[in-house]
């Protein structure tokens, strides 16, 4: 019995020193890496500066799209009808300017055919940008009165243009580049847009009737004509981990939830910054960033709890289109008075990373260290059982005649683990 009592004071000794290493490892994780994909479930801590850099482009920069395919991030300069290319690599500008129509905004990205599509506010056209050559390959495709914006909707291949001063939506063939539907009646000024990835409707937020439309991207046809928001609607942003879209409402400074499944508001209002502009999502921590163009920041909203997560978070001045890079883990957000981009690193990246996750124990990642913890923990265990099964064979091989035993297995480790903009017929003024 002296033996064995010895052996478990072994095993408990070994792991109570796994625990020590386990605690502090857990604390310094917290609120610095989720890891990819991982949901926050309470507010960000945040350590260190959020604003990583600044990349000057264009005059009065408007709307930001990464393409996926050769990691570059396209950004709209409305006020020097240009187009600015950023590698997503080295955040560098590789191409200063792509000229394209008059006062550029919505910008879309088509990830069939790795196409940009760039919205000509004052020339009601939009210009086609070859994301392989960076070159403009379509001068001109004719839209509405004053496109305003752009999303590409993954589903059918479409992309989907805002005309603010005609009220409809224009709809082009990513294949063709040709107009398959000239002219979609949505809510008045509809400003923003955004696609449901899950169901591949189309939400529009209408700035001057303060409600959002919902387009089938099936049927190309009205689905919901009205779904009641916060007063002046101008952005609006998919969540695709909670099939949530979130619209900013800029004359009432919150933000509207609406259920994709069923196109229900269920949450009326998130109060964030002054003058909300648009809102994008974080695929890795599951928080959606609104760009508040009156207060010059961003307010990080939890989609878990669907909570401010943090009230602000600096940028540049009059922040006002945003894209978040899964690649690198950055968000990119234009800066419309002072004619740049601001680099934006969330808490799961420290300051200088590349967004995948924080180093926090010998160099490695939290989910590295949590691996190798397990791994601790599991052999620490099953040696401690281990010792305790041999120390009973050696006091009964002492006690009685000798016997033949099979050899114990061996223990296994884990497997690897606002202003009113301007009415129909006017000439477009920015910001709206």
């Amino acid at each position: 019995m002296a033996a064995i009592r010895r052996s478990w004071g072994l095993a408990a000794a070994g792991i109570s020193l796994v625990a020590l290493m386990v605690v502090p490892m857990m604390v310094s994780s917290i609120g610095i890496d989720r890891g990819m994909g991982a949901r926050a479930v309470t507010g960000i801590a945040p350590s260190g500066v959020f604003a990583e850099a600044t990349i000057p482009v264009g005059n009065s920069p408007c709307g930001v799209a990464v393409d996926t395919v050769n990691g570059e991030l396209y950004t709209s300069n409305s006020g020097s009808a240009n187009v600015t290319v950023i590698n997503g690599t080295t955040n560098g500008v590789v191409v200063a300017s792509i000229p394209v129509g008059t006062s550029p905004c919505g910008i879309a990205y088509d990830r069939s055919n790795g196409d940009i599509y760039v919205a000509n506010d004052a020339n009601n056209n939009v210009t086609v940008i070859d994301g392989a050559t960076n070159r403009v390959i379509v001068a001109s495709i004719p839209v509405g009165a004053f496109p305003i914006a752009a999303a590409y909707d993954d589903a059918n291949g479409y992309v989907y243009v805002m005309d603010r001063s005609s009220a409809n939506v224009t709809v082009i063939n990513g294949a063709t580049n040709r107009v398959v539907v000239p002219s979609i009646p949505v809510g008045t000024e509809p400003y923003g847009v955004a696609v449901d990835s899950a169901n591949g409707d189309v939400y529009t937020a209408n700035y001057v009737s303060n409600n959002v439309t919902v387009i089938s991207g099936a049927t190309n046809k009205v689905l919901v004509p009205s779904i009641p928001v916060g007063s002046a609607p101008q952005g609006v942003g998919f969540d695709s981990a909670n099939g949530y879209v979130y619209v900013t409402n800029r004359a009432t400074n919150n933000v509207t939830v609406i259920d994709g499944a069923t196109n229900k508001v269920v949450l009326g209002s998130i109060p964030v910054g002054s003058i909300p502009f648009a809102a994008s999502f974080d695929s890795r921590n599951g928080f959606v960033y609104v760009s508040n163009f009156g207060s010059s920041n961003l307010t990080a909203i939890n989609g878990t709890t669907d909570k401010v997560a943090l009230a602000s978070i600096p940028v540049g001045s009059e922040p006002w289109g945003s894209a978040f890079d899964s690649a690198n883990g950055y968000l990119y957000v234009a800066s419309y008075s002072t004619a740049a981009i601001t680099l934006v690193a969330p808490a799961y990246a420290p300051a200088g990373s590349s967004g995948g996750g924080g180093s926090t124990f010998l160099g490695l990642t939290t989910g590295e260290g949590y691996g190798l913890v397990a791994g601790l923990l599991v052999w620490g265990v099953a040696g401690s059982v281990a010792a305790v099964w041999f120390a009973r064979q050696r006091r009964k091989s002492n006690s009685g005649p000798p016997r033949t035993y099979p050899s114990p297995l061996n223990p296994q480790g884990p497997a690897t683990p606002p202003s009113t903009p301007p009415g129909p017929g006017a000439p477009p003024s920015f910001p709206p």
